[in-house]
């Protein structure tokens, strides 16, 4: 039987207890196996990157769909931001953001192309 530390309140724990004696935390039988934990990703995350992706689809539609894709950008930004409050998976936020970046900054390149400042 050894002692470890509690991970929550650092007092000593036999590694055969299942929970700590001093504040209750469970602790897992198995120390040495890590646990996997499965993350979903949160509707709002998913709603970015599928703004995102629609930013780029009117982006290359034409000079309307430019107009679309300057009004989409700042909303699945929003998103994202909303997004990295809640609890999930970001990958998907973290794709849209990509995204986000890379077609802002093209809008702002043709903007500067168009109005001949570049």
């Amino acid at each position: 039987m050894a002692l470890t530390k509690c991970p929550e309140c650092g007092g000593d724990v036999s590694d055969k207890a299942a929970a700590c004696p001093h504040c209750g935390y469970p602790i897992s039988g198995q120390q040495g196996i890590p646990q996997t934990i499965q993350v979903k990703p949160s509707g709002v995350s998913i709603a970015a990157f599928v703004l995102a992706a629609l930013s780029v689809v009117t982006f290359f539609s034409g000079m309307p769909g430019l107009y679309v894709a300057i009004v989409f950008v700042p909303i699945s930004l929003v998103l994202i931001l909303i997004d990295y409050r809640t609890k999930g998976s970001h990958a998907f936020s973290i794709v849209a953001l990509i995204i986000d970046i890379l077609l802002a900054a093209a809008i702002g390149i043709l903007y500067l192309a168009g109005t001949g400042i570049l």
